[in-house]
């Protein structure tokens, strides 16, 4: 009896566990069916295609915060406009170059005791000899990397203090002259229309040998005596190179490619400087520039 009675408790025991085995599956299964819809509800499926934005869309203002320092410590002059402004030929402990709270001697005259004056580095002239790109403009970029005191003046040699210093530090050679008064004090440069022209080139990126991208500042061949003025939206395109067609045996041109977009900020002369707004590809030196299309 007692052997039927243990079977008996055995038996129950595994249906028991098979229910609830089955229970398990099942509820596991509901789940797991919930969670796939879940998933496929949320799921983005992405697809391999080419993801392009407008490069021609207009832009009504732009912020001067990052154009600051180019709009108060950067001018582009002639050369014979600096030719006779006083020069730094020293420091107190003759060092080649020195920066804030220490004071350097300038040869020159014109320095007022009591002034303060900007300490300007000359940069190249605007010119090339380039086969694919010729130009000479009589123009340099100077580049205000501090600012000084005259507090003493003895025998045309001017004590200068230092009390700021930016781009590094003051070198033998660097000009003194009053300050650029900055005309872009408003916070932000809106779109203009100007006179059109044609032939307009980029001729210098800033701060780099040839290749600008987008936020690079460069130099441009127009300037006021050609009509631009601040606030002026161009394309940029690059040159059409020629190649051969090995078919036709000859060559063809290929057409221009727009690749960016820009914004004149500051306007000289016969030069102006521009912000790239918008490159699809490297911007090489040369590039060519159109208000509308090429």
């Amino acid at each position: 009896m007692m052997t039927k009675a243990c079977n008996c408790s055995l038996f129950c025991r595994i249906a028991i566990f098979k229910k609830w085995l089955l229970f398990a599956f099942f509820s596991l299964a509901i789940l797991m069916f919930e969670m796939q819809q879940v998933i496929a509800a949320e799921t983005v499926y992405l697809h391999p295609k080419i993801r392009s934005e407008s490069l021609s869309q207009s832009v009504n203002t732009l912020s001067t915060a990052q154009l600051r320092p180019w709009l108060a410590h950067h001018v582009i002059v002639k050369p014979d406009s600096i030719t006779e402004l006083p020069s730094i030929v020293g420091s107190v402990d003759h060092r080649l170059m020195v920066g804030a709270g220490q004071t350097v001697f300038a040869n020159g005259k014109g320095l007022v005791v009591g002034q303060q004056y900007g300490i300007y580095r000359k940069g190249a002239l605007y010119q090339s000899n380039l086969a694919k790109l010729k130009f000479n403009f009589d123009a340099l970029d100077i580049t205000e990397v501090a600012t000084a005191t005259a507090i003493a003046s003895k025998q045309g040699v001017t004590t200068l203090e230092l009390n700021r210093s930016q781009y590094g530090e003051v070198r033998l050679g660097d000009i003194v002259m009053p300050q650029y008064q900055d005309t872009g004090a408003e916070t932000s440069i809106a779109a203009a229309q100007s006179k059109q022209f044609t032939d307009a080139r980029i001729i210098r990126v800033m701060g780099s040998i040839d290749i600008a991208a987008k936020n690079n500042i460069v130099t441009i061949d127009r300037g006021h005596l050609h009509g631009v003025s601040v606030g002026q939206i161009l394309q940029i395109f690059q040159d059409g190179q020629q190649s051969a067609d090995p078919q036709q045996k000859n060559r063809v041109k290929l057409p221009h490619q727009h690749i960016g977009q820009l914004v004149v900020f500051k306007v000289f002369e016969q030069l102006s400087y521009a912000f790239i707004l918008e490159s699809s590809h490297p911007i090489q030196m040369g590039a060519l520039l159109a208000e509308d299309t090429l």
